[in-house]
C-alpha cells in the first residue's frame, strides 16, 4: 500500500473489504476500537484481564468463543497488581503461574497525548510481537498526560493516536474507563462515546457480587443484550486473596421485578418518544409532567429500572426493555 495515499474503493469494490470478525462473539471486533466503562471499584480491570488471558489461548469467555491471538495490556497501576490477578485467572483454569500464556504487560502509564510516547510504545510492542489481536489501555485517564478529559481537542487527539495504533497493529484498541459523577455515562467530553466502535458498560447490583454488562453501542451490528458475571473472592496459595470472574456470558436478561407507580409513569412517559431519549430529554420531558419534583429522585428511579432490567439503553438513547403493560406495577 502507498502511505503517500488514502486508502481508495469504488463503489463496487466496497464488497472486497472483509467483514469484521469477532474477537470476543458478540462483545467485540477486530481491528476496532473498544471502550469499556464502570464506576470505581465494580470490576471493570478484572472485566478486561479476564478476556484478555482468554484471548491469548482462544478459551471462550464464559461461554462466548474467541479468536486467539496475542494481547498486549498497559496496566498503568503497576505490576503487583497484575501479578495476583494473573495468577488468580491462571489457578481458576488450572494453568500454572509459570505457564506463558501470551499477554505482554507494560506496568506503566503511555500518555496518549503524546506522539514520541505512542511511538515508544509501537517500539516495545514489536520487540515482543509480530502480530496482537489486542490492546488495553487501563485507564483512559492514566494515559491522558496532562490532557483535559472534558476538553474535545484533547479527547480526539487521544482517539486520533488509538486509531493509529489500531491501523498500525490491525488490532482492536480496548480503553478502560471510569463514569462521570452522575455513573450514567463516561466521564469527559460527550465525543468519546462517538468515537468507539464498541462501548459496554459496567455496573454492580446493589449489594450483591454481581456485575451487569451491557453492550451500549456495537458499530454495524445489532450487539447482545445483557448479561451478567459474578465476582467471587478466591484464595490463592500464599493464603492472600484476590477476585476472578464467574458466570455465564451469553444470558439474556428479562425484568427482574415489578415497580413502583412513580417509575412505572416515568416508564411510561418514555413511550412519548417514538425512537427513544437521551438521559437530558427523558429528565426534562419528567419534570414538565411534574412526574419527579428533582433531578436526584429522576436518577434514583432510573437507576432502579435499569438495575431490574426495565430499559436498553445504546449509546445515549434510552427505550424500554418490554412493551408497557399496565400490570407490570405495584
Amino acid at each position: 500500500m502507498n502511505d503517500d495515499l488514502f486508502p481508495d474503493y469504488m463503489d463496487d469494490e466496497l464488497n472486497s473489504i472483509p467483514h469484521p470478525t469477532w474477537l470476543v462473539d458478540g462483545l467485540i471486533a477486530t481491528n476496532q476500537l473498544s471502550l469499556i466503562y464502570a464506576p470505581r471499584s465494580v470490576g471493570k480491570t478484572f472485566f478486561a484481564l479476564d478476556m484478555s488471558m482468554c484471548i491469548s489461548q482462544g478459551l471462550p469467555f464464559h461461554g462466548r468463543p474467541t479468536k486467539k491471538g496475542s494481547v498486549v495490556y498497559v496496566y498503568s497501576e503497576g505490576g503487583s497488581g497484575a501479578r495476583k490477578r494473573v495468577n488468580a485467572w491462571k489457578m481458576e483454569q488450572g494453568i500454572s503461574p509459570e505457564q506463558r500464556c501470551g499477554v505482554l504487560f507494560i506496568t506503566r502509564s503511555v500518555n496518549m497525548l503524546d506522539e514520541r510516547e505512542v511511538t515508544k510504545l509501537i517500539q516495545t510492542i514489536e520487540k515482543r510481537f509480530d502480530a496482537i489481536e489486542l490492546l488495553n489501555l487501563d485507564t483512559l485517564a492514566r494515559c491522558f498526560g496532562s490532557g483535559n478529559e472534558n476538553e474535545t481537542s484533547d479527547m480526539n487527539l487521544f482517539t486520533q493516536n488509538c486509531d493509529l495504533l489500531r491501523n498500525h497493529f490491525d488490532a482492536n484498541v480496548c480503553v478502560v474507563h471510569h463514569t462521570g459523577h452522575n455513573q450514567s455515562r463516561e466521564r469527559g467530553n460527550s465525543s468519546i462515546g462517538n468515537n468507539f466502535d464498541t462501548v459496554l458498560s459496567l455496573k454492580r447490583k446493589p449489594k450483591t457480587s454481581r456485575i451487569i454488562i451491557t453492550g451500549e453501542k456495537q458499530k454495524d451490528d445489532a450487539g447482545d443484550k445483557d448479561f451478567s458475571l459474578d465476582m467471587t473472592v478466591v484464595e490463592m496459595p500464599d493464603g492472600t486473596t484476590s477476585c476472578v470472574l464467574r458466570g455465564n456470558a451469553v444470558t439474556e436478561y428479562k425484568p427482574t421485578a415489578k415497580v413502583d407507580k412513580t417509575a412505572m409513569k416515568i416508564l411510561e412517559a418514555l413511550s412519548d418518544f417514538k425512537s427513544g431519549a437521551t438521559h437530558t430529554q427523558w429528565e426534562a420531558h419528567i419534570l414538565d409532567l411534574g412526574i419527579c419534583k428533582s433531578e436526584s429522585t429522576f436518577g434514583k428511579k432510573i437507576d432502579y429500572l435499569n438495575e431490574h432490567h426495565h430499559l436498553i439503553k445504546k449509546g445515549r438513547i434510552y427505550t424500554p426493555a418490554e412493551p408497557i403493560d399496565d400490570d407490570s406495577s405495584l
